[in-house]
């Protein structure tokens, strides 16, 4: 924030300590206890300033910036924080649910657990290692079909046909393990009626700069940039902090992130351009003051699915779609989040409908916010 980097704390205490807003703004933030419910699908900024004032919105912008490339002002709270806002609903406040779930867990289990930032978790060999572990006991050709498109899925009796570019398969459960606007494309001949084609992506591209290692890092997995800094950078990723070994010896590697919902335009700038103007933020926030030795620009073939408005009525069609049709199950990037935790949650769930074909609703987590 203006120009400096503010390390935020992690639990509520010490948020409240800690000199990020004026204490007015802080009173501002209790007084959401008496603040009637809004209706509608708002955004998340029109939510939060309701609900605890303008002067978090600096904060929120970056947590959604960091998570989903995303602007606050088109993300909708029903869709990124469906458990908050269902507090919110059941309780008249967000602040009053939560002390009541809280007081709740303390009386189920008495002992007072001390809080534990979750670990950031990944392999030497990077997250591919993921994919091709759960490969090994795949009989390839038999089990796994590997570049094998699918081009539709249609209803057979009392099981699927799936029709690939390398022929027809016969299915009696199919599961879509797609990103969501993938998984649309082929849903859309099963409901016609579907209330949503596809959902807004954003683009990122990722500038990896490398230093020799004279170049010291603050603590912590890298720093997030509000839109009202002005920045071109919406932030940066401190890769050697979160994991030891990525950069050769005497090295350190850190990730600048370019883009996303607000500015697709620097997405198509050429390498040289954004290697140079990302240095220019991370030189000036981190008082970096030596050129890189490495540098490279990635940039993924996909965008990262935006919860706007409707996407609520997606999800509800997604159950009601279900119910309708035994033997399908979806899932994947984008549906009900966009973390690998959510896919995590997501798969474990269908593979426990595979085996169990009773149907279960689930209900909506609150899921935290970490800086």
């Amino acid at each position: 924030m203006h120009g400096l980097l503010n390390l935020i704390p992690q639990t509520p205490k010490k948020i409240l300590m800690a000199p990020l807003i004026p204490w007015q703004a802080k009173l501002r933030v209790l007084a959401e206890l008496w603040q009637p419910v809004l209706g509608g699908e708002p955004t998340v900024a029109k939510w939060v300033a309701h609900r605890f004032g303008k002067a978090l919105l600096p904060y929120v912008d970056a947590v959604y910036t960091g998570t989903y490339a995303g602007d606050y002002d088109r993300l909708t709270i029903d869709s990124v924080m469906p458990g908050l806002r269902a507090l919110e609903k059941e309780h008249g406040s967000v602040l009053k649910g939560a002390l009541q779930r809280l007081r709740a867990k303390r009386q189920e289990n008495s002992a007072k657990k001390p809080f534990v930032m979750p670990a950031m978790t990944s392999f030497p060999e990077g997250m591919t290692r993921l994919p091709a572990r759960l490969a090994e006991n795949l009989a390839l050709g038999r089990d796994l079909l590997l570049d094998t498109a699918v081009t539709a899925v249609h209803s057979a009796g009392s099981g699927w046909q799936v029709e690939t570019d390398k022929g027809m398969l016969q299915a009696s459960q199919v599961v879509f393990a797609l990103p969501i606007n993938a998984a649309l494309r082929l849903l859309a001949a099963l409901d016609p009626a579907m209330p949503e084609k596809s959902v807004p992506e954003a683009q990122l591209a990722t500038v990896v700069l490398g230093f020799a290692d004279t170049v010291k890092l603050p603590p912590g997995f890298g720093f997030l940039t509000p839109e009202s800094e002005q920045r071109f950078a919406l932030g940066a990723l401190f890769s050697s902090n979160m994991f030891p070994g990525r950069a050769p010896a005497g090295h350190i590697v850190l990730e600048v992130l370019i883009g996303g919902r607000r500015h697709p335009e620097r997405v198509e700038l050429d390498d040289r351009t954004l290697t140079r103007k990302a240095f220019e933020d991370v030189r000036q926030i981190l008082g970096i003051a030596m050129e890189p030795a490495y540098s490279t620009v990635l940039r993924p073939w996909g965008g990262i699915p935006q919860l706007e408005r409707n996407y609520p009525g997606l999800l509800a069609w997604r159950r009601r779609f279900l119910a309708a049709h035994p033997g399908l199950h979806i899932c994947g990037f984008g549906w009900e989040g966009i973390g690998l935790n959510d896919m995590m949650k997501q798969a474990t769930r269908v593979a426990e409908e595979l085996l169990s074909p009773d149907r279960r609703e689930d209900v909506a987590e609150i899921k935290g916010v970490y800086f």
